[in-house]
């Protein structure tokens, strides 16, 4: 069969910003008759530094890696049981399996490049007595080294030589520790001697992720306060040499902060929670900038290179969208806006637009007092256009009929189209919903240009819904979706031009998209449709073609893919007291054809071999189990009781 690569996981216009006036970043207008009670709360909606009158939508979900996984180094897997206290290795052309004995609860297992004359190399992190085991073997056998690391290590991240190893503890692993537990101690293992050499060193506050730097000069540590960077030098021993605040404010919560260092180890940047701006830091001089867009960013990407950030500005549909200056204040004719024919008259200070000089809204001075205190046909002049910001807002005027209507969103917070009063005046048959706007955005950040120049960029408004984006290793393709809605469809973007290329819909809502190493096809993981008795499904969705999607429906939600550039493995874990039964579907790319294989054994993760064209299922079992799949005929093998040094092979 060709040649594969392979990835494993356990899972409109175009505008140069800074371009355009306010007028025409703002979405169109939109009214619609009924109450102003009603107008108003469907209008309102969050916007970057805003408030919403409505029910928010929930944050983009995002997949998390299954570090407990058996680890593929060329045809050779590598896992671990943390009861049994062995690892085991397992040759995938011959089936047969060697074990050896590691340390107190091996856990974490990752791989190292073999030497000459070895068959595969790999590390294990031993939780249980705070140790690592350096494993090589050599026809089979398996040579042990053990080496001591700091207590509660639970990650490790290793250079691609297999030179470094770095053993740390991973505050997002944890649950609720308690807050003087900083987690920043740090084991450096240098493995190019035998036995491998440790170095102690300390980062910052509760690291969260690591890289290593092309060249293997350095490894950055992002930590709540900023990033660690330390020195891996050839000759002498690392060391922490600096670290770099990514934040203006020390004490703003590191919760609403996600970082993420290019691969080369030039830039950090960083995307906060309900912000409409992302910040690029500079690690080698600490220079950095703030790049504002339309609205809040629910998720920020790298393009395959590292020179490119790509974040995306979730529309928020029919709640209503907040523009760049936020939502505007409270006060309809008698406090933010002129009154209309029949509106009650008032005066009262109006509501400013944004925090960074928007005008204020114009005090009503307007139209003759009605008994019911009716809105007109127009509830307020809009705000002047503001950058970005929380609004202020005021709710002075009459007490009697003061029509109050909360602004809509879009660029400089366009005003509400006839709220009630805050007295039970009803509106007249002239109110209408605020303005809303559905538009999306994904904005293109060449993070070395925009370094110098906060409006080098180039944004595309999409109208739809989408906040979250997935980008293919290779080719120039990106898929945009989103997990806050029940939303079934995903849009295809050309990520060269910053073009959308169409959308697709996948028939049910999408829980991720996985794009396979060369952009030509993808992944979609999906919820129960509605009305589906079915407990998920996943979609085959082809990116570089017109060709339609494959839906599958499957009995067990979804759990784990593997996903290469002619295959696709997709698990799923069944329910015993359903009745549910486990199971891995074999997808062909691009011929989209599927077949399900029954697993006896809850799965934990999938992985394809393309050495030997084979794909594997890890399965929870208490003696180890895993099911081979060859992957041109779909023939399952099933190996259980490895951890007995038993050669047990099933064709099922």
């Amino acid at each position: 069969m060709a040649h594969r690569r392979l990835t494993i996981l356990s899972f409109l216009g175009l505008a140069w910003v800074g371009a355009c006036s306010a007028q025409e970043a703002a979405g169109d207008a939109s009214d619609s008759s009924g109450s102003g009670a009603t107008g108003g709360t469907r209008g309102a909606a969050a916007g970057s530094g805003g408030t919403s009158s409505g029910n928010p939508l929930p944050p983009e979900k995002e997949d998390n890696d299954t570090y407990t996984a058996p680890v593929v180094s060329g045809h050779w897997i590598w896992t671990a049981n943390p009861l049994s206290g062995k690892v085991a290795l397992i040759d995938a052309k011959t089936l047969r399996v060697s074990t050896a004995d590691a340390g107190l609860a091996p856990t974490y297992v990752a791989g190292l490049g073999a030497n000459a004359g070895e068959d595969s190399a790999a590390i294990v992190l031993n939780v249980g007595n705070d140790t690592a085991s350096v494993l090589h073997a050599t026809n089979g056998v398996i040579d042990v080294e053990s080496v001591k690391v700091h207590a509660g290590a639970n990650r490790m991240t290793v250079s691609e030589s297999g030179r470094w190893a770095l053993v740390w503890s991973d505050a997002t692993l944890l649950t609720s520790p308690d807050p003087t537990e900083g987690l920043q101690d740090v084991t450096v293992l240098d493995l190019s001697s035998s036995p491998p050499h440790p170095y102690s060193l300390t980062v910052g506050y509760r690291p969260s992720r690591v890289t290593i730097g092309a060249g293997e000069k350095h490894a950055y540590f992002v930590t709540e306060p900023g990033v660690s960077v330390v020195d891996l030098p050839k000759e002498d021993p690392p060391s922490v040499t600096r670290d770099v605040s990514v934040v203006a404010d020390p004490t703003e919560a590191a919760t609403v902060r996600d970082v993420t260092v290019t691969p080369d180890g030039s830039f950090a940047i960083v995307r906060r929670e309900n912000k409409p701006t992302v910040s690029v830091v500079s690690l080698d001089d600490e220079s950095s900038v703030d790049v504002t867009l339309p609205g809040p960013v629910t998720d920020l990407d790298l393009s395959p290179d590292g020179d490119v950030a790509f974040a995306v500005v979730r529309g928020a549909g029919t709640l209503g969208t907040a523009g760049m200056g936020g939502t505007s204040g409270t006060g309809g004719s008698s406090t933010g806006g002129t009154a209309g024919s029949s509106g009650t008259a008032g005066s009262g200070a109006g509501g400013f637009a944004g925090a960074e000089g928007g005008a204020p809204a114009l005090g009503g001075e307007g139209g003759a007092p009605s008994a019911g205190g009716q809105a007109g046909a127009e509830g307020g002049a809009p705000a002047e256009a503001g950058a970005a910001g929380a609004s202020e807002t005021s709710s002075a005027g009459a007490s009697d009929g003061g029509m109050t209507a909360t602004a809509g969103a879009d660029s400089g917070g366009s005003s509400a189209m006839g709220g009630t009063s805050a007295n039970g005046g009803g509106s007249g048959t002239g109110g209408s919903a605020g303005q809303t706007s559905t538009d999306s955005y994904v904005a293109a950040l060449p993070l070395a240009a925009v370094l110098d120049d906060p409006k080098a960029f180039k944004q595309l408004a999409i109208k739809d819904t989408v906040g979250s984006i997935a980008i293919a290793p290779a080719g120039s393709v990106a898929v945009l979706y989103t997990t806050a809605t029940e939303s079934d469809h995903v849009v295809i973007l050309n990520t060269d031009e910053l073009k959308l290329v169409r959308t697709v819909l996948v028939q049910a809502p999408i829980s991720t998209v996985l794009p396979a190493p060369d952009g030509q096809n993808a992944v979609a993981l999906l919820r129960p449709a509605t009305g589906s008795k079915k407990a998920g499904g996943f979609s085959l969705i082809p990116l570089a073609s017109k060709l339609p999607p494959k839906l599958v429906g499957t009995d067990a939600a979804p759990q784990s893919v593997a996903l290469g550039e002619h295959e696709a493995l997709i698990t799923t874990e069944g329910s015993t007291d359903r009745g549910l039964v486990h199971a891995v579907y074999l997808a062909e790319l691009p011929g989209f054809g599927t077949t399900e294989i029954k697993l006896a054994s809850p799965p934990i993760s999938a992985a394809l071999i393309p050495e030997v064209d084979r794909g594997f299922v890890a399965q929870s079992h208490p003696e180890g189990r895993i099911t081979f799949i060859e992957l041109a005929s779909g023939q399952p093998h099933t190996i259980t009781g490895f951890e007995l040094s038993a050669r047990v092979v099933q064709d099922d």
